[in-house]
């Protein structure tokens, strides 16, 4: 009798739970996740990974709902099995000695964001001692590209100094669809402070990239989206904002998304040169800053936008998570609920309707601190 009375308990107590978990907040699922499987850690005083909190928090209802009917140690096994893992030198992430492999975090999804999973995409041949501020982009030769800030500083702001005092953003390409690139060579450079390429194909097959200075945006012009030239002028003055992502309308205007306090702003421009009238389109939670806006177009009257929020108070980007915002017409935006993962200066790439990556500045998910 005693058997049977722990077995009714144990259904009984598996209901509730799976009624609860339909209803309850993704917050409120992390925090008992952790109760029961990381309670030794926890007190031990190492907390949970933010890749383990973004793979709970990335789970259906129903998935979540499964996820705790399992023992313990079929829940371990579920983890473990979606986070990134360790590769032996020649694969893709890790530390090797005091030699990180350069490339960005990854995230990927095949349902229109529902779902994410997470990876690394290394970049060979990198000249520069890091690569930051990804653009990823679907080249004319229908490879995935992505352009970054090579950066040969690694103590201080890399966009304040350079060794060489030079700053340059590099291309590199990839042959299997974004998992690995090989990098190509320099597509824009100068004797000045910079951050944050976005790149855009205008309507003539023609290229515009923006890019970053302090609070302020200028651009370089480029007909074959390979090498890049300055274009007169500042596409966004100073003190206006920085940090840009920008799309073509339908009517043929560009819209251009900037960073400021209060949150992410945009403008409009019939040529894609002159911005003003800002208006706020993405407002910053309490206590925290949202930026890193990179917008794309999914389909008619269909757009998406990732960008990353964090604790307003926190230097360094230690507790940045990369989050998404949708559109009907690129104007009007709204948030939505949970995270992708952790990172910081999101760049989003649309391979079709339901599948998209981000790449992320990041070293491997799971490398440890270099040894010195």
């Amino acid at each position: 009798m005693v058997i049977f009375r722990k077995g009714v308990t144990r259904v009984f107590y598996s209901f509730v739970l799976s009624f609860w978990i339909l209803l309850a907040p993704t917050s409120g699922i992390v925090g008992l996740y952790f109760s029961l499987i990381t309670r030794n850690a926890t007190a031990q005083g190492g907390g949970p990974t933010p890749e383990i909190k973004a793979i709970i928090q990335s789970l259906s209802p129903e998935e979540r709902a499964n996820f705790f009917l399992l023992s313990r140690q079929e829940r371990r096994a579920f983890i473990n099995k979606r986070l990134p893992q360790r590769h032996k030198p020649g694969g893709a992430g890790g530390v090797y000695g005091n030699e990180r492999q350069k490339g960005f975090r990854l995230f990927s999804t095949n349902d229109g964001g529902q779902t994410w999973t997470m990876n690394f995409s290394p970049v060979e041949s990198m000249s520069t001692r890091g690569g930051v501020d990804p653009e990823a982009f679907l080249g004319s030769d229908g490879k995935v590209w992505i352009y970054y800030f090579g950066s040969n500083n690694t103590k201080g702001d890399p966009a304040r100094n350079q060794p060489d005092d030079t700053w340059r953003i590099l291309l590199a390409k990839s042959n299997d669809q974004g998992a690995t690139f090989v990098e190509k060579g320099i597509s824009y450079q100068e004797r000045r402070g910079l951050t944050d390429p976005f790149v855009l194909q205008l309507r003539n097959g023609s290229y515009r990239m923006y890019i970053s200075r302090g609070a302020s945006v200028f651009s370089a012009f480029s007909n074959d989206g390979i090498k890049f030239t300055v274009e007169n002028g500042t596409r966004v003055q100073e003190g206006k904002g920085g940090v840009p992502g920008a799309l073509l309308l339908e009517d043929g205007s560009t819209i251009i998304f900037v960073c400021g306090r209060a949150g992410i702003y945009s403008s409009i421009s019939k040529d894609g040169l002159e911005f003003d009238d800002f208006q706020l389109v993405l407002e910053a939670p309490d206590g925290k800053m949202i930026c890193d806006p990179s917008p794309e177009k999914i389909g008619k009257g269909s757009y998406v936008m990732a960008y990353k929020e964090k604790p307003r108070d926190v230097k360094g980007p230690r507790q940045d998570y990369v989050k998404i915002a949708t559109s009907k017409d690129g104007l009007e935006w709204q948030k939505r609920e949970g995270v992708v993962g952790s990172g910081s200066v999101p760049s989003l790439l649309v391979l079709s309707e339901r599948h998209w990556k981000i790449y992320v500045s990041g070293p491997p998910p799971h490398a440890g601190r270099r040894r010195h």
